[in-house]
């Protein structure tokens, strides 16, 4: 939980070192065709894609957007050279391409309630 002066807020956030989003993407033939990093954490955004074709997976992802919608907060998602953040209080969306980055890092933030 941080207090700045703008207002509190907490921010949960979880890494892995693991293939990335991209990659575990492709070991799917069913998901939707990406060829960048950034394609394929939006592809992961969407309701039902995931590595395996299970219909109780790929969720995760899509569900966090939503509970960052209802609270206004934000999502950054990294993985490979790609960084999506959505900052639902201000419907944007921002892309950053850079330097690698190993496995996938996901943040939510949302502000504190008083």
């Amino acid at each position: 939980v941080f207090d700045p002066p703008g207002g509190r807020f907490v921010e949960i956030s979880i890494s892995d070192y693991g293939r990335g989003i991209a990659a575990t993407l492709r070991d799917n033939p069913q998901n939707p065709s990406f060829s960048t990093d950034l394609e394929a954490i939006r592809t992961a955004l969407m309701l039902g894609t995931s590595q395996y074709q299970q219909e109780t997976r790929g969720t995760g992802l899509y569900h966090l957007l939503k509970i960052a919608r209802r609270g206004r907060g934000t999502v950054q998602i990294c993985s490979g050279t790609g960084v999506r953040r959505y900052r639902t209080d201000k419907n944007q969306e921002y892309t950053f391409t850079g330097a690698f980055v190993p496995g996938t890092h996901v943040t939510l933030s949302l502000n504190a309630r008083r």
